[in-house]
């Protein structure tokens, strides 16, 4: 906790940062000799920044809620020590009420009471340094050379080290500090640049609409070790999405679904227009396939409310037999062939095996079918026209010497249901 809580100071968003009257000013600029309001003991006096005589200037933005920024009031009074005539460090407070004058003096009054004073000089009320040097996180320091911007840094930047170098006039090797000025807390991060550029996230999953342009794909990308570091699904149905999470792909009649659910998660194919799709990527660091599947699962239960899992059940199933009242024989053929690509008239099956049968009927009946006829021959059958209706089926597949009836039997289904806590949508 004691951690958050000094992080949370050391981040403090400075009031009236972004106001600006004057151009702000950056590396290289010269500045201009503003006015100082500077607190001596109870009073104010004004000043300018030019009657500082030292050749290095060092400006520290700070708040008195800001514990990083008071933490490093000693290490500024090492260097000026270190730096006798040569660099002076001052605290500029933008802090503008008219009480902060003296709720700065009782402060300072405490800490030399208590055994700590900042012997540092302190400007107060500030309005033109904190326009001129714009920034959102404090303390914020900026070093000025001969009345020239030469570095905007971070308070752990404040080296001996780096004095030197500003001084002998070397060129800076440290980090300049950039503070963002147009984050819009209101809107998402990175999105249209809000906050800084979306390349340095390192961990992410997002879902989102039909993506225009696209069409239905699913890529991957993998490291040397074949770990994950994206997956991407676009334009998909939410079956689709889910099947992918639990690797199971099975055929539609094994797949139970709520009701509440169905007509969003399996559309009919004349009704998967734009809203019933929807796009999922997740970008990891690098991760197994199976860590990849869990974290995807989690995302479909956050965002669609359901979960899901595979569970052997009792349940209708069309099972199919031989008739044993007919001497059942599939004949000569001269090849194995059939015409299930073919959308009018009959289809047929010729010399395949029963599982080539029962698997076409799993694709295209509500039910899930079983074979149970003990065959391993091949058969030859045709269906009729309108095989979906299961009496006309029965009827024709019962004349071929083929027995299809409806029983319950356990099968393995793939069972979609509400999540045990279902999250807002």
């Amino acid at each position: 906790m004691k951690y958050i809580w000094l992080l949370w100071f050391s981040l403090i968003l400075v009031p009236g940062a972004r106001s600006q009257t004057f151009r702000p000013l950056d590396i290289g600029d010269s500045v201009p000799n503003i006015s100082l309001k500077l607190l001596n003991g109870n009073k104010v006096s004004e000043g300018h920044l030019y009657d500082f005589q030292e050749d290095l200037l060092l400006l520290d933005f700070w708040s008195i809620y800001c514990t990083s920024c008071i933490q490093h009031f000693p290490n500024l009074k090492k260097l000026e020590v270190q730096f006798t005539g040569k660099m002076k460090a001052v605290l500029i407070n933008s802090e503008y009420k008219s009480e902060f004058p003296s709720i700065i003096s009782s402060f300072l009054a405490r800490r030399k009471q208590a055994g700590h004073p900042i012997n540092l000089t302190v400007a107060v009320q500030d309005t033109t340094a904190n326009q001129l040097f714009v920034h959102t996180l404090i303390p914020h320091y900026v070093w000025i050379h001969h009345r020239k911007v030469v570095a905007i840094t971070n308070a752990e930047d404040a080296t001996p080290a780096l004095v030197k170098s500003i001084l002998a006039g070397y060129k800076l090797t440290v980090s300049m500090k950039r503070d963002i000025l147009d984050y819009d807390p209101q809107k998402p991060l990175f999105i249209d640049q809000n906050g800084g550029d979306w390349r340095q996230v390192r961990y992410y999953s997002w879902f989102c609409g039909y993506i225009d342009g696209f069409g239905t794909r699913e890529s991957a990308t993998l490291d040397s070790g074949k770990r994950f570091l994206k997956y991407t699904m676009i334009n998909q149905t939410p079956l689709q999405l889910y099947q992918r999470a639990w690797n199971c792909w099975t055929t539609t009649n094994h797949i139970l679904l709520p009701a509440d659910c169905r007509d969003e998660f399996q559309p009919p194919e004349d009704a998967r227009k734009k809203e019933h799709l929807f796009s999922y990527e997740i970008v990891t660091p690098g991760i197994s396939k199976s860590s990849l599947l869990e974290k995807m699962r989690s995302d479909l239960a956050n965002y669609f409310g359901y979960t899901a899992r595979v569970q052997k059940r009792i349940h209708p199933c069309l099972v199919l037999r031989l008739d044993p009242a007919r001497k059942w024989s599939a004949g000569p053929q001269p090849k194995d062939s059939s015409n299930l690509d073919e959308t009018l008239g009959p289809l047929f099956f010729r010399n395949q095996p029963v599982k080539n049968l029962v698997g076409f009927l799993n694709t295209e009946l509500p039910w899930p079918v079983l074979d149970e006829s003990g065959y391993t021959g091949p058969v030859s059958v045709t269906l009729p026209g309108h095989f979906r209706d299961l009496a006309t089926l029965e009827r024709s597949l019962r004349q071929q010497g083929l027995l299809l009836t409806e029983e319950p039997r356990e099968v393995e289904l793939f069972v979609i249901e509400k999540a045990e806590v279902a999250p807002g949508r």
